[in-house]
């Protein structure tokens, strides 16, 4: 009889065993795809942030009135300087490009130089380097200018940037991580000493023999579905097993191995343990899991910070500033407002005088002063580029503009203090809506333009300062309508040259 309980619990015994085993493995397996799955939204949000970054660039240079390789290569080495590319550089519509490095060479070939053209921004697999013949990712974005594709903006990193970003440690430093492409080509190599550091086809590599097509199909098949999964293979005499992700970059995936012994120990020492012990490595596990989404979440402010925050000032960026332009304007659709465009008259000589540093210190000091003048509720700034600001104020009326202006410069000259002695001038256009105007283009348009004026006046009489009112709406039209007929004219020969 006592035959019966022993073989129960036996049973029980066994069958705890295994589904704790089975248990076990999932959930080691689950870590692994985590693992893969973080490493990949960090490979996602590093390429995201560079194509940011390089969009910005390319932004600043495309708003310039007329576009020079000089000044766009000084722009360039600026932001490389500031982001730590390896060389940045434009490239013409026929591919041939020059580098902050001086280098000059064809990209008319390159697979990200004609996405760029076709208006998508994208950073390529792994190249050979022109120049030095090393590995590199290239990031690639459109340059507009005056609403079309006038060149492309690239920059260049290492292809390591991407190794080191996978080189954390993981089940005991025993787990490294692949880059591959949906056929198996390799993006990124690992230098952990029990990964391949170098190969051809990785699938190839880990299934070389007859029997294991049959998965290497598989694992194909569901990349190509955008699937992620789990794959168990031997090298030499070692079992691993691996997780794979999406990158959401090209068709990029994450591989993340492990040695299947490493598992093993992990889920033999679990078994032996008891149920306090199991309790903790579960709370020990969520709290890992915390620890991811508290990092997911951080780098997401982070990104929003870069998206919407200008890297200088410290304020607002001219996307925010769009965005909540556009929610005033109607959420106040009975409201007018008086929009303001300014820039540092011959800011190029404040740079070349007096040193960047300098020069950064005037912009951060505008901002500030505008912070504080531009201080109603509803009124907005922004640094659209370089040394031009945006500043939509409640129209208060000339006379306390006039007094406004005044805070401002008297504002900016404390915040300057008494050992600046180079005197400024501010270039000012100004546009006062229409109640129920709420086009951003349109009114961009006319306060640029109004902007441009301001700037000619400076130069030719002192005054800084030009209202944009109906008379000069009807210039404006006309200029756009001259503007658009004049590929036209070209093309029929209409112009005619009078010495």
């Amino acid at each position: 009889m006592i035959c019966i309980p022993v073989a129960i619990v036996l049973a029980g015994a066994y069958y705890f065993l295994v589904q704790t085993t089975n248990d076990i493995n999932m959930q080691d397996q689950q870590y692994l795809s985590e693992i893969a799955m973080q490493n990949a939204k960090i490979i996602q949000n590093t390429v995201q942030m560079q194509l940011d970054k390089i969009e910005a660039v390319a932004n600043i240079i495309g708003q310039e009135e007329k576009l020079d390789t000089n000044r766009m290569i000084t722009v360039l080495q600026s932001e490389q300087t500031r982001s730590a590319f390896k060389r940045m550089g434009y490239a013409a519509l026929d591919g041939n490009a020059i580098t902050t490095d001086a280098e000059q060479f064809s990209i008319a070939d390159r697979d990200y130089f004609k996405k760029a053209l076709s208006g998508l921004s994208s950073v390529s697999d792994r190249l050979v380097d022109k120049v030095d013949n090393g590995f590199i990712n290239v990031y690639a974005v459109p340059l507009y200018h005056q609403g079309q594709v006038a060149g492309v903006v690239f920059a260049t990193n290492e292809t390591d940037l991407f190794t080191d970003l996978l080189n954390t440690a993981t089940f005991g430093g025993e787990g490294f991580s692949y880059i591959v492409t949906k056929e198996g080509e390799p993006i990124v190599f690992t230098e952990h000493k029990n990964g391949l550091y170098e190969f051809s086809n990785l699938f190839d590599e880990i299934y070389g023999d007859k029997m294991g097509e049959e998965k290497v199909q598989a694992i194909k098949k569901n990349m190509e579905q955008n699937k992620n999964g789990v794959i168990e293979y031997s090298r030499g005499d070692v079992q691993r097993v691996g997780a794979y992700c999406r990158v959401g970059v090209n068709d990029w995936y994450v591989l993340s191995v492990v040695p299947t012994a490493v598992i093993s120990q992990n889920t033999n020492r679990l078994i032996a343990r008891n149920t306090k012990i199991v309790l903790f490595t579960s709370t020990a596990f969520m709290l890992l899991l915390v620890t991811v989404v508290i990092q997911n979440r951080k780098t997401k402010r982070h990104l929003e910070h870069v998206a919407y925050f200008d890297e200088l000032t410290g304020f607002p960026n001219y996307n925010a500033f769009r965005e909540r332009v556009q929610r005033v304007l109607i959420e106040n659709p009975h409201k007018q407002f008086l929009f303001t465009k300014m820039d540092v008259q011959n800011f190029k000589l404040v740079n070349d005088r007096l040193g960047f540093d300098m020069g950064d210190r005037v912009l951060k000091n505008m901002a500030q002063a505008l912070s504080e003048v531009a201080s109603e509720p509803n009124e907005l700034f922004a640094r659209i580029m370089v040394d031009e600001f945006i500043i939509m104020f409640n129209n208060r009326g000339k006379a306390e503009m006039d007094h406004i202006r005044n805070r401002f410069r008297q504002r900016f000259t404390e915040l300057m203090g008494p050992s600046f002695q180079y005197f400024v001038k501010f270039p000012t256009g100004r546009y006062v809506t229409d109640t129920g105007e709420d086009s951003i283009a349109e009114i961009f348009e006319k306060v640029n333009y109004a902007h441009r004026q301001a700037k000619l006046m400076t130069e030719q009489t002192g005054v800084t300062e030009f209202y944009f009112d109906d008379a000069d709406k009807k210039k404006a039209v006309r200029e756009t309508e001259i503007e658009d007929k004049m590929a036209a004219a070209l093309e029929n020969r209409e112009f005619k040259v009078y010495l």
